[in-house]
């Protein structure tokens, strides 16, 4: 049985809240976050080498296998979550640099 995540979670932009709603389901389905429909959490392997240093990362995928990743950040007070943009690795570097902030999502 396909579950909710316990959480009315909204995209803010800018630090802005939008009326964009996003729902992640235990099963690893997402809606309302563009295109992609399925996350994925990296615990280990290639994806854990994305970035140049150490960070949570979280991977998105579309319908058309278009996929992405970002790093995030919790902030469990402010009930926010933050997405940094990876810049693609140097070349002969694994990895690369983590960028600004792409988007963060809030609980309401």
């Amino acid at each position: 049985m396909t579950r909710l995540l316990q959480a009315l979670i909204f995209i803010c932009k800018n630090g802005k809240p939008t009326l964009q709603k996003v729902i992640f389901t235990t099963d690893g389905h997402v809606t309302g976050l563009e295109n992609y429909l399925t996350y994925e959490l990296c615990y280990a392997g290639d994806c854990a080498n994305w970035t140049l240093t150490a960070a949570n990362i979280i991977g998105f995928k579309g319908s058309n296998e278009n996929s992405i990743g970002y790093a995030f950040k919790k902030d469990g007070k402010n009930k926010r979550l933050a997405m940094y943009n990876i810049a693609p690795p140097l070349k002969d570097e694994e990895g690369g640099a983590i960028l600004g902030l792409a988007f963060d999502l809030r609980q309401e």
